[in-house]
């Protein structure tokens, strides 16, 4: 075999003898086989492979023989390393030349795709940074609307109580020159400006549902006609009115005062709606909601509807028309409480409101109240007052209120009723008289004091150990109002006419 040649194939004998070579082999080469492939054939092991050099040829090769048969006889095979090598990478890059243009497509197609990925990540996130600044802005701006608002707000209150203290402080003064006699008319009028100071309070405080109501049955068939004057008064002579009330109305159970209130609030909205004229309807009816629907909930109402054919609203204003402050009217001349206080008025009264308005066509809001439960059906106990006879001839009155102003005027008046009244700062101290064996013939109670215990758990401490002593309960700011209403006692809202308890004093 010469050195160049690449290859050989051979058959030798057990101990390495060359017997047959392809390239031929020269006699004179003797054995052509290496020791370590002698030495693998005389252990007569079945087949092998080694890496080494022939003794004719400097170059490394992969010997691989196998053992034919039975007998001594091994054919060999060998290679040069560095050709099957150079073969190895020739197919090697043959491979890589067939898969590498799908390859490169399949890289390309990814990092392309990664890539929008990326852009679209970008994207994204400046589409939300942008949404948030949008929102931030748009959240600011209707907090300087509602400031703007509240700013008007607070102007028109203060404005309005400064003409009611105005009213009282010259009448106060008038009584005083007059030296406190014959002063009957500024009596009258200091009472007229406490009214009005009243109710306006009880606006601002029936927006933010901390207004004790005074729920009582109303049959509406009987007071909604005579909310004419006041509607004609509200709405002007360039509005027609008109009423369409159904004879067969339920009772319902609502605060008479609010529902005027209400009332009045609808049709100044629909004053300014017509400001060429047009026609403002009260109309009342009965109706059966089967299930929830549009907010309703099931149960029977009594529909009562305001309807104007004025200029109507857009869609985006009458989804805000209920919420407080805001109103689309010029600046200063509204606060944007009327049908928020509407709305919180159905509300408290276990009802809901809902507006339709079309523009150019007109508005519809539909106050939806609860009809009144019978008398036969209501809970026993339900606003009763416990009473039990008393030893004195007299009746006495324990009155547990913390403003001593309150208390001072309250007492004074109680007393000029005939009754004898004990005052006490707080239901601390109350609850040690009564623990200490007195009674009275009731037991008035503010809701908010200082100390461990308020009205409410007063109320429930004599329920539970002087079930038959009467009490009933007083407030003008009433946080736990719907606890109060549970206790079953009467509540009377601040400010309240004193003659109202007389029912309660035995």
């Amino acid at each position: 075999m010469q050195e160049d040649e690449e290859s050989f194939i051979g058959l030798y004998r057990s101990d390495g003898t060359a017997l047959v070579t392809y390239p031929e082999v020269d006699a004179t080469a003797g054995k052509a086989t290496t020791h370590a492939l002698t030495d693998a054939l005389e252990h007569d092991e079945l087949a092998g492979k080694l890496i080494t050099g022939r003794s004719f040829d400097k170059d490394q090769r992969l010997l691989i023989f196998r053992r034919v048969g039975q007998y001594h006889l091994f054919v060999t095979a060998g290679f040069l390393l560095n050709q099957l090598f150079i073969a190895w990478l020739h197919h090697f890059f043959l491979i890589c030349a067939l898969a590498g243009l799908p390859c490169s497509a399949i890289w390309a197609l990814l990092g392309f795709s990664l890539r929008q990925l990326a852009a679209e990540e970008r994207g994204w996130k400046k589409w939300r940074e942008e949404t948030l600044r949008r929102r931030d802005a748009e959240a600011s701006g209707r907090h300087l609307q509602r400031m703007g608002a509240l700013g008007n707000l607070v102007a028109n209150v203060a404005h309005e109580f400064n003409n009611h203290l105005m009213a009282v402080n010259s009448n106060v003064t008038i009584a005083r020159k007059k030296r406190y006699t014959d002063v009957e008319d500024q009596v009258l009028a200091v009472e007229r400006a406490t009214h009005n100071v009243a109710g306006l309070v009880r606006t601002l405080m029936g927006v933010t549902r901390k207004q004790p109501v005074k729920p009582a049955e109303v049959d509406l068939f009987e007071a909604i006609p005579k909310l004419r004057p006041v509607v004609r008064a509200a709405v002007g002579d360039a509005i027609s009115i008109g009423f369409d009330v159904s004879p067969d109305l339920w009772p319902v159970t609502v605060d008479l005062a609010e529902f005027e209130l209400a009332i009045i609030n609808l049709a100044l909205n629909a004053r300014d709606a017509m400001p060429r004229g047009g026609k403002f309807t009260l109309s009342a009816e009965n109706v059966k909601s089967e299930s929830l629907l549009g907010g309703v909930q099931a149960g029977d109402f009594v529909l009562v509807t305001a309807s104007d054919d004025g200029v109507g609203m857009a869609p985006s204003v009458a989804e805000r028309a209920f919420e407080p402050l805001f109103t689309t009217k010029r600046q200063g001349t509204a606060a944007g409480l009327g049908l928020a206080q509407v709305l919180a008025f159905c509300e408290l009264s276990g009802g809901t409101a809902k507006i339709t308005t079309t523009l150019e066509v007109g508005t519809a809001v539909r106050l939806y109240l609860p009809r009144c439960v019978s008398r036969e059906q209501r809970p026993t106990g339900q606003g009763k007052v416990h009473t039990t006879p008393t030893d004195s001839a007299t009746t006495s009155v324990l009155l547990v209120e913390d403003n001593h102003e309150v208390a001072a005027g309250l007492a004074a008046v109680l007393r000029l009723m005939g009754h004898d009244v004990v005052h006490l700062d707080n239901a601390d101290n109350a609850l040690l008289a009564l623990e200490g064996g007195q009674r009275f013939s009731l037991v008035l109670s503010d809701v908010q004091m200082p100390g461990k215990l308020n009205g409410i758990d007063l109320v429930d401490w004599l329920k539970t150990h002087c079930p038959g002593q009467a009490v009933a309960l007083m407030t003008g700011y009433a946080d736990e109002l719907e606890r109060a209403r549970g206790t079953g006692v009467p509540i009377f809202a601040k400010p309240f006419d004193p003659q109202e308890l007389t029912t309660l004093i035995q």
